[in-house]
């Protein structure tokens, strides 16, 4: 019996728990969240944050993650594949064989160990942000890691932690690591759909229905109206446990910010990349919705 998995891939602050969460309200599918970082994390460390599931209970109360937990407790694996089969076994054992598992631990280095495990019927979503709010979103990161670490710096790390500061290093981090996502997916020999962020939360309909016809199921009505989660995600964006982000919402902060302005001028090269990779499949239609308010944002600023 092949374990079916959807596997997320994409950068951070992209939109991949939105869509975890959004998919796993499907009745054929789970959403388990970041399965790579809980695992490499580690689930004592996970009970010792208390850090809770999108179900609403702690790990060992979770009725998914709490047997994963005993499971692992009782005769613990010894490498990252094992503990994935783990996991992929009890969601199985506990949701059917038919059940369409979703992983969103975006990372490259989790998909190449996941695509070797024997009888692993794989199909990966490729979920890209622009570059700008991209770029908004790590910056205001930054601004709340340092809030938080105070006036401590690390010498070791500050060449780094300077170029941090800047839209550009975001930019040229986006464009590098997006192109290198696409290479490895070029050469992976499973189902790839790339989509973006801007498309699935601008046209949430259209772009849900072409995910589930790429995953092979039908397209049903809780997808787009859900205001609960029936996911077992513990590890992913806070939204999954804030009842006021649930479902599908776009973050426009990047319409009323300028940190984005010098480097879609420096990179149009990537600007190019940009607006033919996120918007392949609204091309003409997503940017007639964000022009005007991106227009009266860059003229409000001069």
């Amino acid at each position: 019996m092949s374990r079916k998995i959807v596997y997320i891939v994409g950068l951070g602050h992209s939109g991949s728990t939105m869509l975890d969460l959004t998919l796993g309200q499907h009745s054929k599918m789970m959403g388990l969240g970041e399965i790579a970082t809980v695992l490499n994390l580690g689930l004592d460390s996970i009970r010792q944050r208390d850090i809770p599931c999108a179900c609403g209970n702690s790990l060992d109360d979770c009725h998914f993650w709490g047997n994963v937990a005993k499971i692992l407790g009782d005769a613990p694996a010894t490498s990252f594949q094992e503990q994935y089969q783990t996991v992929i076994h009890t969601a199985q054992s506990i949701f059917g064989d038919d059940c369409l598992i979703v992983d969103s631990s975006k990372g490259l280095a989790s998909l190449k160990k996941i695509s070797k495990l024997p009888d692993v019927d794989l199909k990966v979503l490729h979920l890209i942000r622009d570059v700008r709010p991209f770029t908004i979103s790590y910056l205001d990161r930054m601004k709340r890691r340092k809030r938080k670490a105070g006036a401590q710096k690390n010498s070791g790390k500050f060449p780094r932690s300077l170029l941090q500061r800047y839209a550009s290093y975001y930019f040229l981090v986006w464009y590098r690591q997006n192109r290198k996502i696409q290479q490895y997916l070029n050469g992976l020999n499973v189902p790839v759909f790339q989509f973006g962020y801007e498309e699935l939360c601008l046209y949430p309909e259209k772009m849900v229905g072409k995910i589930c016809d790429f995953l092979g199921v039908e397209k049903e009505a809780a997808l787009l109206n859900w205001d609960k989660p029936k996911s077992h995600i513990i590890r992913g964006n806070i939204m999954r446990v804030n009842a006021e982000k649930w479902g599908i919402h776009y973050d426009n902060r990047w319409f009323y910010r300028k940190n984005w302005l010098m480097p879609s001028v420096l990179f149009p090269h990537i600007m190019k990349y940009n607006n033919a990779e996120v918007y392949k499949n609204t091309a003409g239609t997503v940017w007639e919705i964000i022009q005007s308010p991106v227009k009266e944002a860059v003229n409000t600023q001069q």
